[in-house]
This record gives structure tokens, C-alpha cells and sequence, in this order.
């Protein structure tokens, strides 16, 4: 799976996550999704697109961030919601960088996220701390503020 990874040229920081190495400041919220992965394997009926499917992190032993390469899109699925039923966060790594970034400028301070956007290889941290503090929508609109900031 690390190939997979390493042919989206996503960040260093998501073959981490896979072998369970994260830098500390990520804490929890980036489980690696090796074990959903090796069971999707086995039960390839459990989600839809299980071949396509490139498991990027697991969040609290429930929901699986992966990017589907057929579709080229990133998403989100809640194991509960069966094998069908997911949601596309994006269709670019800027608009994953604002999915991430969503729960990271609530609960970081500003050297943190600095430290952070060096990990996402996000090169305008500033902007989006900008974007955050002048748009009282911001928690919806991230997502799509990055995908146009690219």
C-alpha cells in the first residue's frame, strides 16, 4: 500500500501514519488504517469500491479518509454506513488540506499549526489562518476556499 501512497505523491507524512510513526502533534486523530485496509482484503464486499481504494488514515476506530482512484476523489466513510455510503470530501489534496486543517485551527495554537503545515506541505498557513478569522462561515467553506487557493 505504501507504493499506492507514494504514486499520489501525497506528503511523507501519510506513509507515517501507515506505519503507525506519526509525529506527536497529531496525536490520535491519524490512526493508521493498516488493519481496516487488511480487512477490506479479506471481506472486499464490506465497501463498494474496496478495489480502488487507497486507505489514507483511520479516525477513532470508525471512519476510514481514503482516496478512491477510479473516481480520483477523496473521501470520508463511516464504517456503520455499510459498503455503499460515503461522502467526497475532495477532489484535490488542497481541499483534504482543509478537511485537516478544519479540526486543527480550533484546537492548535499558531506555532502548532506552523509545525503542521509544514508536515501537510501546506504553504500558506497564514492565508488560512487569515481566511478563518475574516469569514464567519469558514467551518464550511474550507474546503472549498482551499481547493480554490491552489
Amino acid at each position: 500500500m505504501i507504493e499506492e501512497l507514494k504514486k499520489l505523491n501525497l506528503p511523507k507524512v501519510f506513509q507515517d501514519i501507515w506505519s503507525s510513526s506519526v509525529p506527536s502533534i497529531l496525536c490520535s486523530r491519524f490512526d493508521s488504517p493498516a488493519r481496516m485496509a487488511e480487512m477490506l482484503e479479506q471481506h472486499p464486499d464490506g465497501f463498494s469500491e474496496s478495489g480502488q481504494l487507497v486507505p489514507l488514515w483511520e479516525i477513532n476506530g470508525h471512519t476510514l479518509i481514503g482516496y478512491l482512484k477510479s473516481d480520483r476523489q477523496f473521501i470520508e466513510w463511516f464504517y456503520e454506513d455499510g459498503p455503499e455510503e460515503y461522502k467526497v470530501i475532495s477532489d484535490t489534496y488542497n481541499g483534504v488540506q482543509g478537511y485537516i486543517f478544519r479540526s486543527f485551527l480550533y484546537s492548535k495554537k499558531n506555532d502548532e499549526l506552523k509545525e503542521l503545515a509544514k508536515i501537510f506541505e501546506l504553504n500558506d498557513i497564514e492565508g488560512l489562518i487569515r481566511f478563518k478569522n475574516t469569514n464567519e462561515n469558514w467551518e464550511d467553506d474550507i474546503i472549498k476556499y482551499m481547493e480554490c487557493s491552489a
